[in-house]
């Protein structure tokens, strides 16, 4: 639900150890085409980084017209992990 309000996915080490990423939906139009996924080794990145990330690859599939039409990003909750499948 976070994810599709958002239109960013977090992965903390949820699918594989060792492992964080962030996907984010591409759209045509309003139909979802693809999905982009960026994975970097845990650590790598520093906190709080990887939301500063994810919305600037949001904001440039903005600028191309690929992203969800009103969706609106939210603050990274590092409490939670959300899995892109």
């Amino acid at each position: 639900e976070e994810a599709r309000r958002t239109g960013i996915a977090y992965n903390k080490q949820d699918t594989y150890e060792g492992v964080d990423a962030f996907a984010l939906p591409l759209y045509d139009k309003n139909d979802l085409v693809a999905t982009v996924a960026v994975s970097w080794p845990s650590g790598r990145v520093a906190p709080g980084q990887e939301e500063a990330l994810a919305l600037r690859c949001l904001n440039l599939l903005r600028e191309k017209g690929c992203a969800r039409p009103g969706s609106t990003p939210a603050p990274l909750d590092t409490s939670r992990s959300f899995v892109a499948h």
